[in-house]
């Protein structure tokens, strides 16, 4: 897989300092388990098809949706999604580096992109 960000987009690597919400929406175009959006810069105004194309999502009759607590102080990347053949790209992307995948208890709820967008 070629870099998931933007070349020119600022990446940062940071310690979060503190717990920290995160969502992820699968399926995804990322390899492994690590890969999240902040819920913060998360617009729910927008329609399904504009988050489709920011966030590269691959095709599928639907996308689940999980907020995820994670209560940890972890060390990640940010970057602006980079653009594919299909899709336009621009979506903020959380990379976790400390770990490839998370343990189940930090899903705090799991619902589909359709209905989270309501």
């Amino acid at each position: 897989m070629s870099d998931p960000f933007v070349t020119e987009s600022l990446e940062m690597e940071f310690s979060t300092g503190e717990p920290k919400r995160l969502i992820q929406i699968r399926p995804n175009r990322f390899p492994g388990n690590n890969w999240f959006h902040d819920p913060a810069e998360f617009d729910r105004s927008q329609d399904i098809e504009t988050v489709i194309d920011s966030y590269t999502l691959p095709e599928s009759d639907e996308y689940e949706l999980r907020l995820i607590e994670d209560p940890t102080d972890f060390w990640s990347q940010v970057g602006e999604i980079a653009p594919t053949d299909d899709h336009s790209g621009g979506g903020k992307l959380i990379q976790h580096l400390d770990r490839e995948t998370f343990p189940s208890s930090w899903v705090i709820e799991t619902t589909t992109l359709t209905a989270y967008l309501e």
